[in-house]
This record gives C-alpha cells, structure tokens and sequence, in this order.
C-alpha cells in the first residue's frame, strides 16, 4: 500500500467520521425539536391543571384536599419544566457543541490533506 493510498483511506475515514457527527447532530436537533413540543404540551396542562378556580361555593376539607393535591401536581410540574426539561435541553446543547468542534476539527484535518 503506497503513500497515496493510506491518504485516501484517511481521507474517506475522515469523510465517513464526519458524516457520523452530522447524522449525531441532526438527531440532537430533532430530540430538542422534540423537547420543545413536550414543554409546550406540558405548559398547557399546567394552565388546564389550574382553571378552574375553585370559587366560594368549594368549602370544607375535600375542597382543601382537592386544592392541596392540585398545588402539588402544579409544584412538581413547575420543577419538571423548569429543572428536568432544562437539564435536557443543556444536555443536548452541550452534546451538539461538542460534536460540532469534532466536525470543525475533522474539516480543518482534510483541508490539509
């Protein structure tokens, strides 16, 4: 195997690592695509979780315990959009960052080639 046929195989190893990082990358993009309608979805329900307001006429212990359980599924709602979706959503933009510097490095390697 001669000189220029090691370069070619790296070349086409580098080409095919690139459009491994590119394939990754369009997949981290279609999860946060996907994340986004979920925090979407998920803002509905907690805007239907809390309407109605439960007027004067809900009085007595089951309407303190109907009220206690609803503020309860709003709370862990709340800290499911604002920590878990977030936590995701980084997750995903640190991973697509990443990727995308092997991809810029693979780029800069073949230019020199």
């Amino acid at each position: 195997m001669g000189r220029s046929d090691v370069l070619e195989s790296i070349f086409r190893t580098l080409a095919h690592r690139s459009a491994d990082l590119d394939d990754q990358i369009n997949r981290l993009k279609r999860a946060k695509q996907e994340l986004a309608q979920e925090q979407e979805a998920d803002l509905q329900d907690l805007h239907l979780l809390l309407n109605p307001e439960m007027g004067g006429e809900w009085e007595g212990s089951r309407a303190r315990a109907f009220n206690r359980k609803r503020d309860d599924a709003r709370d862990a709602m709340k800290n499911h959009l604002s920590h878990d979706l977030a936590l995701y959503q980084q997750r995903i933009d640190d991973q697509m960052a990443i990727l995308k510097r092997e991809g810029n490095h693979l780029q800069t390697i073949g230019a020199h080639g």
